[in-house]
């Protein structure tokens, strides 16, 4: 077997010639498409067009339904993430110099402008690594709408419909942004749910407050110019950062566009713009893929909202079903462990290979951890995480037994499990797709409502945290803002005062 240390090597070499080979024609290539031809209209202005078009269609309830579920998934993990140490600190630098305004910060008593309270949000909700993704987007979509969304409909007055339909709209423009040029971003090593998922942001708030398509296009054109992200910052506090700076950055552009801000038109298209400086060059987007026909299904219809049964990394998923799925067969225990063996798609392995996590952020993304303490436990929960509980020495001894590597099967989503018993007896499995990833393999209700309130009660109350899961599961027949205040009114440890 190919050990994790002899992958990560040659993956990086790999890596690392690529980036020559792309650095040595990345002039060329820009040369080469000076400009990219959009029927000398600008991308943010078609791409504007697009959502107007959107916004003033019938949206099918089924849609409504899907941006509910993820309203209550997301207000759980940022319930949750309110109340770790990083959102602690990042309150303790922002809030002094933060001014008032109506926007709650979730799982406090604060009331802050639209901006602090969206990045304050955003980084809660996503520092647990415990929110939703998507695979068009390749990254978290919910964090990159929602916080923003909720911030400006507490400071205008917008309703739950505006709320779902201001999803909708975020989320399809994550998906065929991400489908443009999300592939090469994510391997190049852009963090695509802050470098895509910042558009998202946009057009959702810029819907909710009324752009026309001039400013929602300068937003657009702005948002280029504030996007960034990295993945080096992976198992660290800037990865949640990174998404929170996104989110704030774009209501940023959205209210500066709307009091007549501008960007340049070809903001994307430019031969020194967003597509051919993120993505190195015309051979690695597909404007088609954006701005082609928007009158097909839905995104957040096929397949699109991935939501998480564990807080760690989303490639960590698929693994961690597997070892369940023969724990559960076989009834084996640690101790009847030789080995396990892991294989997953090869652009998945890089950022989980972690065989000696550091704290409890480097946990989420290191799969050797992952799958020997879901082996220990038969689950993995937020307290997993905790610094403290990485150094379990029965864990890392079960760790050094975890071997893992790539597979050579064509989907992404797959893994492949096998467990050698002490005994000589091999156990195998190949799990196609983490539950939770696909639409015929969604999280139940039930799953969802015990994730929902054990994020929730580490900021409130048993009794306030089931009395808002109660409003959530009925949020489409309410008409203002009552449900989301349940999530700030009662804090256990988090901080409430100026």
């Amino acid at each position: 077997m190919v050990s994790a240390y002899e992958v990560d090597a040659e993956l990086m070499t790999t890596e690392l010639q690529a980036s020559a080979d792309t650095n040595e024609v990345f002039e060329t290539s820009i040369a080469s498409s000076p400009q990219v031809e959009t029927d000398k209209v600008g991308v943010t202005t078609r791409l504007a067009a697009q959502i107007g078009q959107l916004a003033a269609s019938e949206i099918p309830d089924e849609a409504y339904d899907r941006a509910a579920v993820a309203v209550l998934d997301t207000l759980g993990v940022i319930l949750a993430g309110s109340v770790t140490k990083t959102a602690e600190r990042q309150r303790a630098a922002i809030v002094p110099y933060a001014g008032v305004g109506k926007a709650s910060v979730f799982g406090t008593e604060l009331r802050l402008n639209v901006l602090d309270a969206t990045f304050l949000n955003t980084t809660a909700g996503h520092v647990l690594d415990y929110d939703d993704s998507n695979p068009r987007l390749h990254g978290h979509p919910s964090l990159a709408i929602l916080p923003a969304s909720l911030a400006l409909a507490e400071e205008t007055g917008s309703g739950i419909a505006e709320i779902l339909k201001a999803y909708v709209i975020g989320f399809e423009v994550a998906s065929r942004v991400g489908d443009a040029v999300g592939l090469f971003q994510y391997k190049y090593g852009w963090h695509p749910s802050a470098t895509i998922g910042i558009f998202a942001t946009i057009a959702s708030a810029g819907f909710l407050l009324r752009l026309d398509e001039t400013a929602l296009a300068n937003a657009f054109g702005l948002g280029a110019s504030f996007a960034s992200g990295i993945k080096a910052n992976f198992g660290s506090d800037g990865k949640s950062i990174g998404l929170g700076h996104a989110t704030r950055s774009a209501v940023q552009a959205v209210l500066l566009a709307r009091q007549g801000v501008t960007a340049a038109p070809e903001a994307f298209e430019h031969k020194h713009g967003y597509l051919n400086i993120f993505n190195q060059g015309s051979g690695h987007y597909d404007l088609e893929a954006l701005l082609g026909d928007w009158h097909g299904p839905l995104a957040l219809l096929h397949n699109g909202l991935q939501q998480k049964r564990y807080p760690c990394c989303y490639s960590c998923l698929a693994p961690l079903d597997g070892v369940q799925a023969i724990a559960e067969q076989t009834g084996l225990q640690t101790q009847d462990i030789a080995a396990v063996d892991v294989r997953v798609h090869p652009i998945r392995h890089p950022h989980i290979n972690r065989p000696n996590p550091r704290n409890g952020l480097e946990a989420k993304f290191s799969l050797q951890y992952c799958v020997a303490r879901h082996l220990e436990a038969g689950f993995l929960s937020i307290d997993d995480f905790e610094d403290e509980a990485v150094t379990r020495p029965d864990t890392w001894d079960l760790m050094n037994r975890v071997h893992f590597g790539v597979h050579d099967l064509p989907e992404v989503a797959t893994a492949t499990v096998a467990i050698t018993t002490t005994s000589g007896d091999l156990h195998e499995v190949t799990i196609p797709a983490a539950l939770g990833s696909t639409d015929d393999r969604s999280l139940t209700l039930a799953l969802l409502r015990s994730k929902f309130l054990d994020c929730s009660t580490r900021a409130l109350d048993t009794s306030q945290a089931e009395a808002l899961y109660q409003a959530l599961v009925g949020l489409r027949g309410w008409n203002d803002l009552s449900p989301l205040r349940l999530a700030g009114t009662v804090a256990k440890g988090a901080d409430n005062e100026r």
